[in-house]
């Protein structure tokens, strides 16, 4: 000990030393559970995110496999054209009642070509 120091103020200033480090070590105890817990609420988080986001991305693939198969031409088309053979099966299946979409799929032509061809033959009765 040092003579100029009483014994009790030793003690006390020891206690005092070991109440700052055992309050420290609850501290950092209690810092890191929160953070523990924030992080995997945040992997939760990062989860649902992940599962969401790749449900978007298959919606996204079938809408986009589903404009290629649009906007694809079939055999019938020639030069950005509709070919007479094509047009009057299509014709034929529309009189017979059956859905632009139906047809479109039937005959492997874009559904907006046969409402299109559906919509003309309605305008041209209609004169």
């Amino acid at each position: 000990m040092i003579p100029w120091i009483p014994e009790a103020m030793a003690a006390a200033g020891m206690a005092a030393g070991l109440m700052a480090g055992l309050l420290s070590v609850w501290l950092y105890q209690r810092s890191r559970t929160a953070w523990l817990r924030e992080a995997a609420e945040l992997r939760a988080d990062l989860g649902r995110v992940r599962v969401d986001s790749l449900a978007e991305i298959g919606r996204l693939g079938k809408e986009i496999e589903e404009w290629k198969r649009e906007s694809q031409t079939g055999a019938e088309f020639r030069e950005g054209q509709l070919s007479a053979t094509a047009r009057s099966r299509a014709m034929r299946m529309l009189r017979a009642g059956i859905a632009p979409e139906a047809a479109a799929s039937e005959l492997g032509m874009a559904r907006s070509e046969v409402q299109l061809l559906k919509e003309v033959a309605s305008a041209l009765l209609e004169r």
